[in-house]
């Protein structure tokens, strides 16, 4: 039997490498606040989004979550469980949004709603699987403000991306 992949099987897979790549390469640099990455990984889930579809979002995220952990060899770790919850529990919240403010939705509004939902699923799953003391919730304050600000840099990422697109693909 012979595949012949669609062209939306090339852009879901094309999607997923790079969001694959950028993902293995921010995960060997060094945290600076324990638990906390910029996620430039997720600005491919946002031109997702924008530029496809929420369902392609779904597909790129959660493969990406997948194979990256098993590049990395975190595949059914505490980090990979953590990851897939804030990747999860992002969707959600970026799903919601879209599907109740699409006509008014920009990246920026996004971007912040997405970040601030993949936080809130990593910080509770910590808190309810390996960190079941109420003192992690002082530290909430801080996430949130970090995943805010995290947000913002996404989306602005991926307004360039969106700004200038075609130069970018043309030297690919």
């Amino acid at each position: 039997m012979i595949l012949h992949p669609t062209k939306e099987d090339t852009i879901i897979a094309s999607l997923t490498a790079l969001a694959i790549a950028i993902h293995v390469v921010e995960s060997s640099f060094p945290s600076i606040i324990p638990g906390i990455k910029p996620g430039f990984s997720n600005i491919i889930i946002l031109i997702c989004l924008f530029a496809y579809s929420f369902k392609t979002a779904i597909q790129v995220s959660l493969f990406r979550v997948f194979i990256s952990s098993i590049l990395i060899g975190t595949f059914l770790s505490p980090s990979f469980v953590l990851s897939l919850a804030g990747a999860i529990s992002s969707l959600f919240f970026m799903g919601v949004f879209w599907l109740l403010f699409k006509r008014y939705a920009g990246l920026i509004g996004v971007s912040i709603i997405a970040s601030m939902g993949h936080m809130l699923g990593q910080f509770y799953t910590a808190y309810y699987l390996y960190v079941p003391h109420p003192q992690l919730f002082k530290m909430l304050p801080v996430f949130i403000t970090i995943s805010f600000i995290l947000g913002i840099v996404n989306a602005i990422l991926a307004i360039l991306f969106f700004k200038y697109q075609k130069q970018i693909i043309k030297k690919l």
